[in-house]
């Protein structure tokens, strides 16, 4: 486990991960307090999926095991809302079947509670909640006013197999955006995404009250370079300056008006993940290395001038109620 101290620009080494955890394609959620680690996949390639789960507190960095999921999942979407994770679609067993199976575990009795309770953490497990209209794997997703939006996905997954050679999919991404109240227990159709997408897990964030979604890959697995905005408000997806090239499998963040962009991979085939920082200003600003990256000889220069995140295209659709 690697760490980034977002305030002093500093990486560090994290506590060992706990036996049988997933190297990939895991469910991942936090409270602030707590990081959630739910299913995934243990071993390299399109190796079987694990239905174990874990707790990491951050306060003193110790693992704490929870109920292990009813079926391994591959690329699910996980979120906390109110004291409950909530488990929601990705792959089955064999690595392509799609589920829409929503699970719901009671991770604290008050939802006002700071720490987990092991006592109680023991008497719980996953429960069915209303499964999502259409599902998918590799979806993004983000909490907003205390409700689930599940963002794109595909299907089209590489099988389950232990020979790295067979580990090829498909790859057919989903446009689609749903949206889960845990109040009315009930899932919205809202507008579709302009540009479909998917491995956006940790491609996404709220600014001002808006979704960005960055990059991601297409059908067939050829990666996106394009930056979608949405608007709850309005129900409306814009398209915004593009990234200098597409990229998946990353993370970002903001921080005083930038958004940073760190890692995932860059080009499909064989080419490697890469580990540099990339950064925009909001509104106006070009897409940047990062100091941090050890690249363009530690100078920030512009990686390639998109005139930082302009919002262009509006597409504004009707709200679809299923």
């Amino acid at each position: 486990m690697q760490i980034y101290d977002i305030e002093t620009d500093e990486w560090t080494y994290g506590p060992g991960l706990p036996s049988g955890f997933p190297l990939s394609h895991a469910g991942i959620a936090t409270d602030g307090r707590y990081i959630f680690v739910v299913s995934g996949q243990p071993g390299p390639a399109c190796e079987p999926a694990t239905d174990k789960c874990w707790a990491l507190d951050l306060y003193n960095m110790t693992w704490e095991s929870l109920a292990p999921l009813p079926g391994a999942r591959y690329a699910p979407v996980l979120q906390y809302v109110s004291g409950n994770l909530h488990l929601i679609s990705g792959a089955i067993e064999d690595r392509v079947t799609i589920s829409t199976d929503h699970f719901v575990l009671r991770v604290r009795e008050s939802s006002d509670q700071s720490l987990l309770d092991p006592s109680f953490l023991k008497t719980q497990a996953w429960q069915k909640g209303p499964g999502i209209p259409v599902g998918g794997d590799h979806a993004g997703s983000v909490v907003l006013d205390n409700m689930i939006f599940v963002i794109g996905g595909e299907h089209g997954h590489g099988a389950m197999t232990f020979d790295p050679a067979k580990c090829c999919g498909t790859y057919h991404v989903h446009n689609l955006l749903y949206r889960f109240s845990p109040i009315e227990q009930k899932w919205e159709r809202l507008a579709d995404m302009p540009w479909g997408s998917s491995h956006i897990e940790s491609q996404i964030l709220i600014i001002d009250g808006r979704i960005i979604v960055l990059g991601g890959t297409g059908n067939r697995d050829i990666f996106v370079n394009r930056v979608q905005e949405y608007d709850p408000n309005r129900n409306c997806w814009r398209q915004m300056d593009r990234l200098p090239h597409g990229r998946k499998g990353g993370l970002v963040w903001e921080k005083r008006g930038f958004i940073y962009f760190n890692g995932g991979q860059t080009i499909s085939g064989r080419n490697p993940v890469v580990a540099e920082t990339m950064v925009a200003k909001v509104k106006c600003g070009s897409w940047l290395a990062s100091e941090t990256s050890k690249i363009f000889n530690n100078v920030l220069r512009g990686a390639a001038a998109i005139c930082g995140l302009r919002r262009v295209q509006a597409r504004c659709l009707p709200l679809r109620t299923l």
